[in-house]
């Protein structure tokens, strides 16, 4: 037998979870994600780069996202890290709650190299969230 047939005379045989007569199983929520992009990925000596980033899957009522610090990293080729970081600041009451779903940076970049970013938001509880990473390569135009 198939892994397909297999998978699919498990799926007949399982109990449906969560269900009433048909009533089918809810949704389990959407982890949040974090996307990190870049307004340019190569050029040349010096290159402006604006990173974005983009917060989803959270709802409004998730305290532990309010005002979340903000960490950009870069590191280079090298190895060298780079950090740009604004601590959590949420000091209001729970039924305020503000969440930032959208996040920029510009960076000016003077040196060659491939240079590797991410966004980090440390949450309120301690908990962390990171982008994924982007390379940008930098040329020297000589």
């Amino acid at each position: 037998m198939t892994l397909i047939g297999l998978s699919a005379v498990l799926a007949g045989a399982a109990p449906a979870h969560g269900s009433k007569k048909g009533t089918p199983a809810p949704a389990s929520p959407a982890k949040p994600t974090l996307t990190l992009q870049a307004s340019s990925r190569n050029g040349f000596l010096p290159l402006s780069v604006t990173l974005y980033g983009r917060l989803e899957g959270v709802s409004r009522d998730e305290t532990r996202f309010c005002h979340a610090g903000v960490e950009w990293t870069g590191q280079t080729g090298a190895g060298q890290v780079m950090r740009s970081t604004e601590d959590t600041k949420c000091l209001h009451a729970p039924e305020e709650t503000t969440i930032e779903h959208a996040y920029q940076k510009t960076i000016v970049l003077t040196n060659e190299g491939i240079f590797r970013y991410q966004l980090i938001l440390h949450l309120n509880d301690g908990g962390r969230i990171r982008s994924n990473t982007i390379d940008i390569r930098v040329m020297s135009n000589h």
